[in-house]
């Protein structure tokens, strides 16, 4: 019997898929409501939420076993398997949901039954879906409002856009932030590098010193998130400071890396949102090091002319750094300041291999050195070429998972030659 064409056979491994998806969602919807024992708390929001899925994860982990989902997914069926992977004897349920189409956080809400909403910040991502701050909290308020009567909505103080949705849900609000009337409160914060993020913790007239191990005062809204979810949750004071004291920054989200040669890179590199770009910026500003160097690949989440963008970038970033560095296809919008203010300082290079050659010959005990780029540009490879090792070097390679994750890290390729082959 003759083999089908190739198009009939991609048309069937098509259709094969799509009932493996459809029969997978189906299932989540029905099995999540047999699972009474388990509290699943959802976390949303602009940026941060990775990070408060961890820290959330990592408290509860004190009180019982649970499910903790690593890392946001955009794919409905695949949240779904993420739904599927619960088990009766799992206490909580963290998982991210995702904000990157209009229905998709009260698609997943929907699916999730989650009795404790976690809004962590609402800015400008999915800048082309949404088209400003109204429009993402459009979105992400359909958490909270999925929230049963039971339930706890935990809301950012410091944000009116969070604040807001507590109009919206009929679930119990608990607040947290620096603000004074906030219900979870977080005071007297030191975070200079190479000192890492500490604060003291309050609650319910108690309080608690913290020593955590993230860098920059900015996680500070991911750590009070955890922490008031946390005690929705019921976990006590001490156990968020134990909690939260032990876990390690997410890998690339501001995560240090040691290099044999003494000098610190910290790579920063799975999103770069124009609008937390003065974040990176501040971080390496309020830093001690013997030298200090920016390294900015994509820029996301704007509207309008890029050309100002960078070029505002690129100013701010000289003002506190000795040497910034501009990679990928992107530099040439700061060519002029690279040949005016940043002369000397401002280097324009095309992708991770030069980036990588470049630092190599640089970079000295007691530097520190930021990575903020984007996912696809896995400049990454340069903090792994000294550290475990790299073995791929291709520009576009179309997976947007960071190259430590990835199985072909260590398969030889090539950079593109002149002619981009």
């Amino acid at each position: 019997m003759p083999k089908p064409p190739r198009s009939r056979l991609t048309r069937i491994r098509r259709s094969l898929r799509r009932v493996f998806e459809n029969c997978s969602i189906w299932a989540a919807m029905a099995y999540r409501p047999c699972l009474t024992g388990t509290t699943a708390v959802a976390v949303t929001g602009s940026c941060g939420k990775t990070t408060t899925v961890n820290l959330i994860g990592a408290i509860l982990a004190r009180r019982g076993n649970g499910l903790v989902s690593k890392g946001g997914i955009t794919h409905y069926p695949k949240f779904a398997l993420r739904v599927l992977a619960m088990r009766p004897w799992h206490r909580h349920f963290v998982q991210e949901v995702s904000g990157h189409s209009r229905d998709s956080v009260a698609n997943r809400a929907r699916m999730m039954r989650p009795k404790i909403g976690v809004v962590t910040n609402i800015g400008f991502d999915h800048y082309t879906t949404h088209r400003g701050r109204d429009g993402v909290a459009e979105a992400k308020v359909k958490l909270v409002e999925a929230l049963p009567g039971d339930g706890v909505a935990v809301l950012n103080a410091d944000d009116p856009y969070v604040m807001a949705m507590a109009a919206r849900t009929r679930a119990r609000v608990i607040s947290y932030g620096l603000a004074e009337d906030a219900d979870v409160r977080g005071s007297d914060i030191t975070a200079a590098w190479p000192d890492r993020l500490s604060l003291t913790l309050s609650h319910g007239g108690d309080s608690r010193r913290l020593q955590t191990r993230l860098l920059g005062e900015h996680w500070t809204t991911a750590v009070l998130a955890a922490a008031a979810a946390a005690l929705a949750a019921g976990a006590s004071l001490d156990d968020c400071v134990a909690g939260l004291a032990a876990t390690e920054p997410t890998p690339g989200r501001m995560y240090p890396h040691d290099l044999p040669g003494g000098a610190v890179m910290i790579d920063d590199s799975f999103k770069a949102p124009l609008w937390t770009m003065p974040t990176a910026i501040r971080f390496m500003e309020t830093a001690r090091a013997r030298r200090k160097t920016i390294v900015v690949g994509t820029i996301s989440d704007y509207g309008g002319s890029r050309t100002p963008k960078y070029r505002d970038v690129a100013l701010a970033a000289l003002a506190v750094a000795d040497e910034v560095i501009f990679v990928g296809p992107n530099g040439h919008f700061v060519k002029k300041v690279a040949a005016g203010e940043g002369k000397g300082r401002l280097f324009i290079l095309a992708g991770a291999k030069e980036l990588t050659e470049h630092l190599a010959d640089r970079v000295e005990n007691g530097d520190l050195v930021a990575i903020k780029a984007s996912v696809a540009d896995h400049l990454e490879r340069a903090i792994l070429e000294q550290t475990v090792g790299i073995a791929c070097w291709r520009e576009k390679c179309g997976r947007e998972i960071q190259c430590t994750d990835c199985d072909l890290r260590l398969v030889p390729s090539s950079p593109p030659d002149a002619n981009g082959a």
